[in-house]
């Protein structure tokens, strides 16, 4: 199901899915919420900060109770666009989300793998396992999305103009 922004908040997506279950019998094994920092507020009056961190807990719950996979998306700041990796701390609005989740990746692409149709998927954290590590992948602009290939990153490159020298 898809809405307009700000107009669903966690309560809305379980009454959604409580409908879905009893009229029809669907019940969801994956939730994706695509940017959770625009979710409605849950309480009159909250600052965006609470909002998105109600959000959070509320879809955390959700899952929980409902045995199923989340996935939240949110937005880097500033110094983010200008990183070689995205790392947790540069979530924008709102860093207790990272606390709450059990996973975090990004995606990230430097100026030289954009020219190249790549990008690396990057393991932020992660409460259960190995944490900082990354997985290169190409996009196929034929088919316009990601094709099942890898390449090699090398993260010793200090600066994008070196990186253009290096073979992936």
């Amino acid at each position: 199901m898809a809405f307009n922004r700000g107009r669903m908040n966690y309560h809305d997506v379980d009454r959604i899915l409580n409908e879905a279950e009893l009229n029809d019998g669907f019940i969801a094994d994956v939730l994706v919420v695509d940017y959770l920092g625009i979710m409605k507020e849950t309480a009159a009056g909250q600052s965006k900060k609470e909002r998105i961190g109600e959000n959070c807990l509320g879809i955390k719950e959700i899952c929980g109770k409902r045995n199923i996979i989340g996935f939240t998306a949110m937005q880097g700041n500033r110094k983010a666009m200008t990183a070689r990796t995205f790392h947790s701390h540069m979530v924008s609005e709102d860093i207790d989300t990272i606390f709450h989740s059990d996973l975090v990746m990004s995606l990230c692409q430097t100026k030289q793998e954009e020219k190249q149709n790549k990008y690396r998927i990057y393991c932020c954290n992660y409460r259960h396992g190995k944490q900082n590590w990354s997985v290169g992948a190409i996009r196929d602009l034929q088919v316009g999305q990601i094709i099942l290939d890898t390449y090699e990153i090398n993260d010793t490159v200090e600066d994008e103009e070196n990186e253009q020298e290096n073979v992936y």
